[in-house]
């Protein structure tokens, strides 16, 4: 037992990798989203482009990757400072394979350090 601390919902990326919080994994059914997530993607299933909505209180540290279906980083889509707001990013996904992919993204807010970690798992036609 190496802390006598509360039970974290998530580890963090620092101690064991990425981790995937599933309460706030987008279902590809439904297409619904947790109130106060970081994220939203659209169009799911993907063709060529995906769009990602992003809302942050106040300005962050954001890093978004994206991970094929047996859990392999593709690659890093975004990493750097942004905004507080509203924002979208569109990125050019033309060069997947048809299959499920996740998008995890994880932000750290410049005021009171909150850190941020969610996923969302999306169909590539």
């Amino acid at each position: 037992h190496p802390h006598n601390t509360l039970i974290q919902p998530i580890a963090t990326e620092e101690n064991t990798g990425p981790s995937y919080n599933t309460s706030v994994i987008n279902s590809v059914r439904n297409n619904s989203f947790i109130v106060e997530d970081l994220f939203e993607i659209s169009p799911n299933p993907v063709v060529s482009e995906i769009l990602i909505n992003l809302a942050n209180e106040n300005r962050a540290e954001l890093r978004i990757d994206l991970f094929d279906g047996e859990g392999k980083k593709i690659s890093t889509l975004f990493q750097g400072s942004i905004a507080a707001g509203a924002q979208s990013l569109a990125k050019s996904l033309g060069f997947l394979p048809a299959g499920t992919y996740t998008i995890y993204a994880s932000s750290k807010d410049h005021r009171g350090g909150r850190t941020r970690t969610q996923a969302i798992q999306f169909i590539k036609l």
